[in-house]
């Protein structure tokens, strides 16, 4: 489970960050559920998913939010011009 958070601890050191990374595995899933009929595929590549070793507590997995976290050429969309787009020179 290498690169694994518990979702209880980054939702109250981090919340916001917590927030980002539900709002991207529910469009993750989404995606994936669009594509796929097979439930246990999707929760396999879910961000977000049960610890194997205390079924009450939640991880999520760093690498896969990494992953499919809406990059463009390795930088987040978001920072470069929105969707797909590239910001001005010196645009800050």
């Amino acid at each position: 489970m290498g690169g694994a958070v518990c979702v209880q601890v980054m939702g109250k050191m981090l919340p916001r960050h917590m927030e980002i990374i539900e709002i991207i595995n529910d469009g993750w899933t989404k995606w994936l559920e669009s594509h796929t009929k097979d439930k246990a595929a999707v929760e396999a590549m879910s961000i977000i998913h049960p610890n194997p070793w205390n079924k009450d507590e939640w991880c999520a997995r760093a690498r896969a939010c990494a992953a499919c976290g809406g990059a463009r050429e390795g930088r987040p969309a978001r920072h470069w011009g929105g969707e797909g787009g590239v910001r001005e020179e010196g645009g800050g």
